[in-house]
């Protein structure tokens, strides 16, 4: 059965109009999504047990000045390790 991740980003002080999440699964990149500055998580769907997931989420503000990235990096399984507390895996689960 294939998973979905739910990956939660931090919350800022500055204001955020958009933030772009780039994905890529065992090395391959699944491309860059933008969303909106409200947005705090994104669902990355139709992974496999045990592929490597790698996320980073950069954070452009009203002028478009991008912030550092901040990434993460998980293994899709049923049960995953703490990750860091920007942005963390909220929920992996089978659909």
């Amino acid at each position: 059965m294939a998973l979905k991740a739910t990956v939660n980003f931090s919350e800022s002080n500055e204001p955020i109009a958009a933030v772009l999440v780039n994905v890529w699964v065992d090395q391959v990149h699944r491309g860059e999504v933008a969303l909106g500055g409200d947005v705090r998580s994104y669902v990355i769907e139709n992974l496999n047990h045990n592929q490597n997931v790698w996320v980073t989420a950069t954070y452009v503000d009203a002028a478009g000045n991008r912030s550092a990235s901040e990434r993460l990096e998980f293994v899709a399984t049923d049960s995953f390790a703490p990750a860091p507390p920007t942005v963390t895996v909220a929920s992996v689960e089978q659909v």
